[in-house]
C-alpha cells in the first residue's frame, strides 16, 4: 500500500468530531489540533496547538495557527474553515475570563474575537449555532470545556441556558430557543427531577433548520434523550424521537435525519414513567447486568447472542 500521510512523533495529533469536515476546499491542507498528552481529560491549565499540515507538499511539517484552552477529546476545539474554506479558520478559546470563539487568517494570522463559543456552522459560513458552555461544564464534561467553573449553572435547570444564532459578520446574538420551552413541550414523569440541558446541535443542508438533543440525567445515574428540529428562527419545533436514546446522527437531506438511537416499544414506553423505573425496572437491573456481563468487552451480550 502506497503511503500517504503520517503525522510526526513529536505530539499528539487528532481533530474533532465526525460531522465536521477537516479538509480545505481544494484539498490541499488538512486541519489538526496538537497536543503533549491524552491520558486525562484537558483541564484549566491545559493549551493544545491549532494549524495544518499542507497535503500537496514534500514539507509534511505541522503548521501552527494558533492555541486554543477550550477543547476536549470528543469534539476537539469545534474548529472549522471558514468562508472559502481554504485561508479562514473558526475555533473556540477562552479569552477574559469568557468562552469565545476566533476567526484567524491562516496566512496573516489576523484574529477576530466572537462573543461565544460556537457547536456548528452554517455551510455558507454566515452564522454559527452556540450553546452553553458554562453549562455543559457541569453536565457533560467529556464534551465540555475546562476554564469557568460558574456555580449558578450547577444545578438541574438553569432557566437562562438556550440555543443562539450567531451572525457572523456583525457578531450579533439571538436566542432560537430555551430551555423552558423543551420542557414544556410534550413532558414526561421522569423529567420531574432532572437535570436537563441542550447539546449536539447540526445545521439542516439548506441552513433553515437545526436539529439538537435534550438529554437530562435520572437521579439513578441514567439518562435520557429526545431529538428535535426546529427553524433558525425558532419557529416550527417538532419532536422526532422520544425514545429515551438518541446519539450520532446527521442530515442525510433536508427532509430526512438518520442516526443511532430507540424507537417506540412497549419497553421504551415504561421508562418514559419514573414510578415505572423505581418500582419495576431498578429492582430488576441487578439482574440483567449480570445476565450481560462481559458485554462492554465482547460487544456480544448472553441474551442478544441467543437471539
Amino acid at each position: 500500500m502506497k503511503h500517504i500521510f503520517e503525522t510526526p512523533h513529536d505530539g499528539n495529533y487528532y481533530f474533532g468530531y465526525y460531522d465536521k469536515s477537516p479538509f480545505s476546499k481544494d484539498g490541499t491542507k488538512i486541519l489538526a489540533i496538537k497536543t503533549n498528552f491524552i491520558d486525562r481529560i484537558p483541564d484549566k491549565n491545559d493549551i493544545a496547538e491549532i494549524g495544518y499540515f499542507k497535503l500537496m507538499s514534500e514539507e509534511r511539517s505541522f503548521v501552527r495557527i494558533g492555541v486554543t484552552k477550550t477543547f476536549n477529546w470528543q469534539q476537539g476545539a469545534m474548529l472549522h474553515w471558514l468562508g472559502d474554506r481554504n485561508s479562514k479558520v473558526i475555533f473556540n478559546d477562552l479569552r477574559d475570563g469568557a468562552f469565545v470563539s476566533l476567526i484567524v487568517d491562516i496566512k496573516t494570522k489576523e484574529e477576530v474575537i466572537l462573543p461565544m463559543a460556537i457547536y456548528s456552522l452554517s455551510s455558507d459560513s454566515t452564522f454559527a449555532i452556540c450553546v452553553d458552555n458554562e453549562r455543559l461544564h457541569w453536565c457533560r464534561r467529556g464534551y465540555s470545556y475546562d476554564g469557568i467553573s460558574n456555580e449558578s449553572k450547577n444545578k438541574p435547570v438553569v432557566p437562562t441556558e438556550s440555543i443562539y444564532r450567531l451572525d457572523i459578520e456583525t457578531k450579533e446574538l439571538k436566542e432560537i430557543i430555551n430551555i423552558k420551552t423543551i420542557l414544556d413541550f410534550k413532558p414526561i414523569s421522569n423529567m420531574l427531577g432532572g437535570v436537563h440541558y441542550l447539546e449536539h446541535t447540526m445545521i439542516s443542508p439548506s441552513d433553515k433548520r437545526l436539529a439538537f438533543l435534550h438529554r437530562w440525567k435520572l437521579k439513578d445515574g441514567g439518562t435520557n434523550t429526545r431529538l428535535f428540529t426546529v427553524n433558525i428562527d425558532g419557529t416550527d419545533l417538532r419532536l422526532l424521537n422520544d425514545s429515551g436514546r438518541m446519539s450520532h446522527f446527521c442530515w442525510k437531506d433536508e427532509e430526512t435525519i438518520f442516526g443511532w438511537g430507540g424507537i417506540p416499544n412497549s419497553i421504551n414506553s415504561l421508562r418514559k414513567s419514573s414510578k415505572v423505573v423505581n418500582l419495576i425496572i431498578k429492582p430488576l437491573l441487578p439482574i440483567y447486568k449480570r445476565i450481560v456481563k462481559g458485554n462492554a468487552d465482547s460487544g456480544v451480550s448472553i441474551i442478544s447472542s441467543l437471539v
